[in-house]
């Protein structure tokens, strides 16, 4: 049922995109601002499955009945995905993005320019702070009491994936010595957790109208199945089907990735098969490289992260289910729990 519910929201929140983006497209005079629009419109709605959008709006929807506003509302969720996304792609130098060329590829191949990559980036990190500033215009455009608060609440989410994308950057170049599950786990707090899950319903939650007192078991839900969202994440970025993912599965091997599955291999692995990977992994890796730190998560990380995974998902329903809120609510935030921690793309 909450997959149905999702793809009902996702349908009526693209419906609301496609016209908000068309009618700034059509109101814009300027040729090459209208382009960054075209261009941000296509990247924001090429697809995924909606899961922010779907809190925010279940947020709302767990204390009031689900209307056309929280709907229009809940458009900020996919344009702040559009601009953290465009900037991710640019630091970890993805390619692709739900299986087409990421923004700064876009720009690369649009303009023959001398130092085309360059100037990709240049006008992508543009596009994707375009996307923020459309974020605030969508919400200050809500006809919600609580918007400002919303506002806020959405400034501090943000800060808070800055804060982990800044661990995320740092620990790349960190020895791993340095890292443990401790702090692995604490930038996908910060930096997935924060608006994958427990932002969106936080936000939802306050344009309902609602005081964070009662907003707790929604919080603490969002904090653990955020983090089951971003193990799942690296799951399938190293295991994953390209065609479903849209991305490489080989990415985060070759950009050496601090994930929970290569700490967890380092920590069980024998010294042999330490060294095999610290002389491999974020190198120039050869498909067989690949295959073989691939195999040895397999042995030693993935069953472990699997089974984390599935803890956090039973802890984040326990929050709620006591909780009082409105039975739609509940339900889908009961059902998609599931989903997030099992899904394959």
């Amino acid at each position: 049922m909450s997959l149905e519910e999702l793809g009902r929201i996702k349908i009526e929140v693209e419906k609301e995109l496609e016209k908000f983006f068309d009618r700034k497209i059509n109101n814009e005079r300027d040729d090459l601002h209208r382009e960054v629009l075209e261009f941000l419109k296509d990247f924001t709605l090429r697809g995924g499955k909606r899961i922010r959008t779907g809190m925010l709006v279940y947020g709302y929807g767990c204390f009031n009945e689900i209307n056309r506003e929280i709907i229009k509302a809940a458009m900020a969720m996919e344009l702040i995905q559009s601009y953290l996304l465009i900037h991710d792609d640019i630091i970890d130098k993805d390619s692709l993005r739900r299986g087409k060329d990421s923004m700064h590829v876009m720009y690369e191949k649009k303009y023959p320019v001398d130092d085309k990559k360059h100037f990709g980036i240049s006008m992508a990190i543009c596009a994707g702070d375009l996307a923020a500033c459309l974020t605030n215009e969508v919400l200050l455009d809500v006809n919600f009491k609580d918007k400002e608060r919303a506002i806020k609440t959405m400034n501090q989410v943000l800060e808070n994936v800055l804060r982990g994308q800044i661990l995320d950057v740092i620990y790349e170049k960190k020895p791993f010595d340095e890292l443990d599950e401790e702090k692995i786990l604490e930038v996908y707090r910060l930096k997935s957790a924060s608006y994958t899950v427990e932002g969106p319903l936080h936000m939802g939650g306050i344009l309902a109208g609602v005081d964070d007192a009662k907003l707790k078991p929604l919080l603490d839900y969002g904090v653990t199945l955020g983090k089951a969202f971003q193990i799942r994440d690296d799951i399938n970025g190293v295991f994953g089907n390209e065609d479903k993912t849209g991305k490489p599965n080989d990415s985060d091997l070759k950009h050496g990735k601090r994930t929970l599955l290569v700490i967890k291999t380092l920590k069980e692995c024998d010294e042999e098969e330490r060294k095999l990977i610290l002389g491999k992994f974020g190198k120039n890796m050869s498909d067989n490289d690949i295959n073989k730190v691939r195999e040895l998560m397999r042995k030693y990380a993935l069953g472990y992260c699997e089974d984390l995974c599935d803890k956090y998902v039973r802890q984040a329903r326990n929050f709620i289910k006591d909780a009082e809120l409105n039975k739609e609510g509940k339900d889908f935030l009961m059902d998609i729990a599931e989903f997030v921690a099992k899904r394959d793309n």
